[in-house]
């Protein structure tokens, strides 16, 4: 066993289930076969709830968990892996562990999963980003998901000290083929939220479905339905909910289109293995390396997104997929259009996707990234 120092890993794991907390799962998982000591901490962020009880519920929980942290740590000879977050209430909840890591000797490893850390801080007023800034300070290494989104950290300091370990998903798939027999599958999975481009997807089949009578495209819609900071101020999910499921009715595309809300495990992976594209045309503040088209090139889906962050570490133009305009769903349909009236196009960009899967996002990539990474720091 690797016991000469110890590891704390803090963080929320599944059933919460988002990239963050999959990727933490997969960074214990890597640790714990490694045979280094490891000891996990669950973490609850602090919400907008109005409720009272909820949050003193939340705060009980995050208070109990640094007690544990300090039981555990005070003695130094750790590594304490937590993950960075893009929120003045998040980065500050940070701060006591990386703060008390730094007084007892321990070293600290902060995880981003977001792609715009500098648009954050310039976004606020100039005492809460020195105050910020003084937090992004602390950590001894900083894990960012791609080179691609290296520049939107520029505003953290000792920037040498920030690694890159691209995401990874353990997924064995194979290539596809269009077949004029079967049907057209779509999917879209990820949280619906308006900038990650759901209802222009929405769109784009109705004009595949309606103005170019393409009858045999279906598709899939997985993930519940949230606002975000980047939305319009007067958005409501209920109001989401309303509008997508009226413009199925009003159109008629109930036998093209099913919502599947969040799906898991099993069912997750049986709509990736049957589907022909993968679409997310996102323009989301936060995005960076989304954990579900890595997922969608893994099971050979041919990506229809757009040039985002990191999205060019995973969807290559005219390789293994094409790039649309954010907010035009007429290049989403022309894009499909294209492929579907080229087979074979389209079976030579499934089975890019495969291998530019197997040659970059592998679980063993990642694995090796994380052990090195911990490796580093233990000597």
């Amino acid at each position: 066993m690797r016991n000469s120092v110890k590891i704390l890993v803090i963080g929320q794991l599944p059933p919460v289930i988002n990239g963050q907390s999959l990727v933490t799962k997969s960074i214990l998982d890597v640790l714990i076969k490694e045979n280094y000591h490891v000891d996990f901490l669950p973490l609850t962020s602090l919400n907008h709830s109005n409720s009272i009880l909820l949050r003193l519920n939340k705060f009980g929980f995050y208070f109990k968990s640094f007690v544990d942290f300090i039981r555990l740590t005070y003695s130094g000879n750790y590594i304490v892996y937590l993950n960075g977050a893009r929120s003045i209430g998040g980065t500050f909840r940070n701060y006591p562990f990386l703060m008390f890591s730094k007084i007892f000797g321990n070293k600290t490893v902060l995880h981003f999963h977001c792609g715009d850390i500098d648009e954050f801080l310039e976004s606020q007023n100039l005492v809460v980003r020195f105050l910020l800034k003084l937090v992004y300070r602390l950590p001894d290494k900083i894990i960012i998901l791609s080179s691609l989104i290296r520049n939107n950290f520029r505003q953290i300091e000792n920037r040498n000290n920030i690694v890159v370990i691209k995401n990874a998903v353990d997924i064995i798939g194979k290539p596809k083929i269009l077949s004029a027999s079967e049907s057209v599958k779509l999917i879209y999975m990820s949280n619906l939220i308006l900038s990650k481009g759901y209802f222009d997807v929405l769109a784009a089949v109705n004009y595949m479905v309606n103005d170019l009578g393409l009858k045999n495209i279906t598709c899939d819609f997985c993930g519940e339905f949230l606002t975000s900071f980047d939305d319009p101020k007067s958005n409501s999910i209920e109001s989401m909910k309303s509008d997508f499921f009226e413009f199925i009715r009003k159109n008629n595309l109930s036998c093209h289109v099913n919502y599947h809300n969040l799906v898991l495990d099993q069912q997750k992976a049986d709509l990736l293995a049957k589907s022909h594209f993968f679409i997310l045309p996102t323009n989301y503040s936060t995005e960076a390396q989304p954990l579900s088209i890595i997922e969608a090139i893994a099971n050979g889906c041919v990506i229809i997104t757009t040039n985002f962050r990191a999205i060019p570490d995973m969807v290559i133009d005219n390789f293994n997929g094409k790039f649309v305009e954010y907010g035009n769903p007429l290049s989403i349909t022309q894009n499909i259009s294209y492929f579907v009236n080229n087979p074979s196009v389209y079976e030579s960009s499934s089975s890019n996707s495969v291998l530019h899967y197997q040659k970059y996002f592998t679980i063993d990539n990642f694995n090796n990234k994380v052990v090195e990474l911990f490796e580093q720091i233990r000597n």
